[in-house]
């Protein structure tokens, strides 16, 4: 779920994607993790199965009147006056490569300021 304009700057068919997360403490770099994102995620079609099941039930409700989108889904005429509109849409988040793979730096023995 990339930009139309990061997909299209540059002429490729497949890319890699790579996660990168530093921390920093007092204008210093304490860790910096480098994962690829065919490691650190699922496949695109499991997070679409997900976006789709969501969307489809929301667009099923009754007497809600909905527009097209690309989002999950937008219900019109909310209130009596029919001028407010909910956007819904999906804000994906992930959890720090720290905590992750903390097989290989045990949390116990990270700095507190890595494991925020």
């Amino acid at each position: 779920m990339i930009t139309t304009a990061c997909r299209n700057c540059e002429d490729w068919q497949k890319k890699d994607l790579v996660y990168i997360v530093g921390v920093s403490k007092d204008d210093e770099l304490k860790a910096l993790w480098l994962v690829y994102g065919n490691c650190y995620s699922a496949g695109k079609e499991v997070y679409e199965r997900v976006r789709d099941k969501i969307s489809k039930g929301v667009n099923e409700l009754q007497d809600v009147e909905f527009s097209e989108t690309n989002e999950l889904g937008r219900v019109n005429r909310v209130d009596p006056l029919g001028i407010t509109y909910l956007r819904i849409h999906g804000m994906w988040g992930i959890k720090n490569p720290i905590r992750v793979f903390d097989y290989v730096v045990p949390t116990e023995q990270a700095p507190n300021y890595l494991l925020m």
